[in-house]
């Protein structure tokens, strides 16, 4: 599989601004637009004064905070992303971090765990489930999903075993055996 092209478009908000008064903005976007992901990285924000007008004034149009958003908005709004940095060397910062981000597999972070109520109301079986699977230890959105096609159910009793559990994609010997004793009681004299 061919490495995904990801454009990253860097300009101080100044420059940024005279772009888009030249004209050089709608083609640097259309150049963006051609990648596989497309980002605009913002160094720096205006000073802005009471009525919402840049501080600077140096541009032939009245440009305002609300304009220089809008711009912003419309590259988000055709699919290029857009971040803001404090300076260069944040920006060269920010083009590691990015670089690394782009190199994980995963990207689960922002699926944790749902609450137990659906987004239109009562929650179906499959997500009180994936609910409660998820407050197993070691047990995140993708690993509750496939217990729960490879069970049908959510098997607080364990009505399998820690080999059987093993034997689902993602689990594993020691996470198997993890899940098995979080489920475990104890009464006076020892486990249940």
């Amino acid at each position: 599989m061919a490495p995904r092209v990801v454009g990253v478009q860097r300009k101080e908000w100044k420059d940024l601004i005279a772009s888009v008064e030249d004209g050089r903005w709608a083609r640097e976007m259309q150049m963006l637009q051609a990648c596989g992901d497309a980002w605009v990285v913002v160094e720096g924000w205006p000073k802005v004064n009471v009525d919402g007008e840049l501080a600077d004034r140096k541009w032939g149009r009245r440009w305002t905070v609300d304009a220089l958003r809008g711009v912003l908005w419309s590259c988000q709004k055709h699919g290029i992303m857009v971040d803001r940095t404090a300076n260069i060397a944040d920006t060269a910062a920010w083009c590691r971090r990015m670089e690394q981000w782009y190199q994980k597999t995963d990207h689960s972070s922002t699926r944790g765990r749902p609450s137990c109520e659906s987004m239109w109301g009562k929650p179906t079986n499959r997500e009180f489930g994936l609910h409660l699977l998820q407050g197993l230890p070691g047990v995140g959105p993708e690993l509750a999903g496939r217990i729960w096609d490879h069970t049908g159910k959510v098997p607080w009793r364990w009505e399998v075993d820690a080999v059987e559990l093993a034997k689902v994609k993602g689990v594993g010997k020691v996470r198997a055996e993890r899940m098995i004793r979080a489920l475990e009681t104890r009464d006076g004299n020892g486990w249940v």
